[in-house]
């Protein structure tokens, strides 16, 4: 069964939030440090009145990172609500558990709920209520913090009730809100494909994720201005409809006190009321119940068939491939699933008696199956660091490990961004791939076949005679 989580950015890793607990996505806000607590909180911050304790995902995933990102998502949880930084905060999306979570267990001990899937991948799904504090990490010098500074303000900012979250954006100039319960996600703007004999507000189609979705045109749906630069695309749902709305700027999730909206205040014609932010500008509600009558909810529906029958020709003609991501000596590498069995974490492998070539390492026991391990990095000549897991690997039936150092997810990318490389003087790195914007190197076994095979031959050798 999927559920709504906020996808979260932090460095190159993708994290999800399950929505029930966010509040809201701002920008960063001047904090306050204080003593006696641990590391990862940064210090007490003030939002609508009241005063929050401020979280560094970066360092509460690993004491010895610092986070660096403007975003803080506001989070509500049994430990009590606080602020967590983030590099960015994407989307809105429903997910369901990763089928392949079983073969990618949870970090021991981390403030994780689990593994779902997003964009034919993971993401590791953070668990609201393990990532605040508690008594004994500090929370009670949080509290009496607070006590301090909100004093009473903080008791009358609480009694104001919020409303339900809305996505913040801007349109033409003017900032929008867009009820949070009916945003899918938000992408980068695509070009739009014509869509022959369409109303005058479609723009066209666009895929996302191999669907083609009908793309309309704020300034005609909304009675607004025309978008200057659409840098995002919001992909909408009204009842039986899935749209995409362009945005000049999608600012984030946000959840006004309900003092600051007027139902009666109209910026546009169409809008449903008016929100008014910190600074008093209007930001005005627009609900797609108010926005479609029933003539153009008729036209749209009507294009709706046309997108998906191209969808399916689109699907049927796209070949993807499935990769497993993971790093090496700091650097992206990735391997076909299809080679790799498990994961395990790293642990000192057994030497091999005579045996001194650099490709093959030693050997490990895994479930009972002797294994050569082959540390990557020293393969490919890159800067030697201390390997964090094992990629279990079966090539043409024989088996092996691979030494890497932290695993990423699983990844499905089209076949059209992997690409073949001339002969680099390494039969390894013959492959690469465009994931998630970045360049990554596809890793191919071929070259360890040989002097794996007589290394495994070997390991089982003096196993059988020791």
């Amino acid at each position: 069964m999927s559920t709504r989580h906020l996808v979260i950015e932090l460095g190159e890793r993708i994290y999800a939030m399950p929505a029930r607990a966010v509040r809201g996505v701002i920008e960063t806000l001047p904090t306050t440090p204080l003593p006696f607590v641990p590391s990862y909180v940064e210090g007490i911050a003030g939002l609508h009145g009241r005063v929050l304790p401020q979280i560094d995902l970066a360092a509460r995933l690993d004491p010895a990172a610092r986070g660096h990102g403007r975003r803080l998502v506001h989070v509500s949880a049994r430990c009590g609500e606080y602020l967590l930084r983030v590099d960015r905060a994407r989307h809105l999306v429903d997910a369901e558990p990763a089928e392949d979570a079983a073969d990618a267990p949870l970090p021991a001990d981390g403030p994780f709920l689990g593994t779902v899937g997003w964009s034919g991948a993971g993401a590791l799904a953070l668990d609201p209520d393990r990532l605040g504090l508690d008594d004994s990490e500090g929370g009670q010098v949080v509290d009496d913090a607070v006590e301090r500074v909100a004093g009473d303000a903080d008791e009358d900012a609480a009694a104001t009730p919020l409303l339900d979250p809305v996505l913040v954006g801007r349109i033409g100039g003017e900032r929008i809100a867009l009820p949070h319960d009916c945003v899918e996600e938000v992408i980068d703007m695509p070009e739009p494909m014509a869509l022959p004999h369409a109303p005058p507000e479609v723009l066209g189609v666009a895929r996302v994720r191999q669907h083609l979705i009908v793309v309309v045109s704020p300034a005609r749906l909304f009675g607004i201005a025309t978008p200057t630069r659409p840098t995002c695309l919001v992909v909408v749902r009204h009842r039986e409809l899935r749209l995409g709305l362009p945005l000049d700027r999608a600012y984030g999730i946000r959840r006004f006190p309900a003092d600051r909206f007027d139902p009666d205040r109209e910026s546009w014609t169409r809008a449903s009321g008016c929100f008014v932010d910190n600074k008093g500008r209007p930001v005005a509600l627009l609900r797609l119940d108010d926005m479609l009558d029933d003539t153009r909810r008729a036209a749209l529906q009507a294009c709706a068939p046309i997108a998906r029958a191209e969808g399916e020709d689109l699907r049927a003609a796209i070949a993807t491939r499935r990769f497993l991501s993971f790093d090496v000596a700091g650097e992206p590498f990735a391997l076909d699933v299809g080679s790799v069995e498990r994961v395990g974490e790293w642990r000192p492998p057994n030497p091999l008696p005579g045996h001194d070539d650099t490709t093959v390492h030693g050997a490990i026991d895994v479930q009972d199956e002797i294994m050569p391990v082959t540390d990557v990095a020293r393969w490919l000549g890159l800067a030697l660091r201390p390997p964090a897991n094992y990629v279990i690997v079966r090539d043409q039936g024989a088996p092996g490990a691979l030494a890497v150092g932290g695993i990423d997810r699983i990844v499905e990318v089209s076949e059209d961004a992997v690409e073949q490389v001339a002969d680099t003087g390494r039969g390894a790195l013959a492959e690469f791939a465009q994931i998630d914007g970045r360049t990554v190197w596809v890793l191919s076994l071929a070259p360890l076949r040989a002097e794996a095979a007589a290394a495994h031959e070997r390991a089982t050798g003096s196993v059988a005679h020791g």
